[in-house]
């Protein structure tokens, strides 16, 4: 299964895709760490046009968080 994090770069002004991650989890982990870094992150795409937007992955960070 292929997962994708999309963010903003401002250094370079446009918008990025990571590389590909095998695990939804490990893609949530990877766009909760990009907005720790302060990078705006606008979604996680998964397998078969799955769409995580970023109010739920605010809510999965908060309940993921490192305590």
């Amino acid at each position: 299964m292929a997962w994708f994090v999309h963010y903003w770069d401002e250094i370079n002004n446009r918008n990025i895709c990571s590389s590909e991650i095998s695990a939804r989890e490990d893609a949530m982990r990877k766009a909760c760490s990009l907005m720790h870094e302060g990078h705006v992150v606008s979604h996680v795409a998964g397998p078969n046009g799955e769409r995580i937007d970023i109010v739920d992955i605010r809510t999965w960070c908060s309940a993921h968080a490192s305590h």
